[in-house]
């Protein structure tokens, strides 16, 4: 998408992914927040999980989903935590973290 920046044309990303993990997916965000060009977002199959997020970051009135794609929106799970305390405590203010910060 940096490279696709120079052109200043409008930039189009097909998404079709099962999901990610959250921080990668925030990163091409944040990266599709600081482009110039416009970036349209269409699902050709599947968005879910973190991958969500990056057709929410298209440009409003440019997020397309074609007729059978599936969008699917989770919530933060835990998972099989297990360790000291200290590092479960991290873990949940990460996870706090995120969820107060969209």
């Amino acid at each position: 998408m940096l490279f696709l920046n120079a052109d200043n044309d409008d930039i189009v990303m097909y998404i079709n992914s099962p999901g990610g993990e959250a921080r990668s997916a925030i990163t091409i965000y944040d990266t599709m927040n600081t482009l110039v060009p416009d970036v349209y977002t269409i699902v050709t199959g599947l968005a879910a999980s973190s991958i969500s997020l990056i057709l929410a970051g298209g440009i409003i009135g440019s997020r397309v989903a074609s007729p059978n794609a599936r969008i699917m929106i989770l919530q933060p799970v835990a998972g099989p935590l297990s360790g000291p305390p200290h590092i479960l405590a991290s873990e949940a203010g990460g996870m706090l973290e995120l969820l107060e910060n969209p």
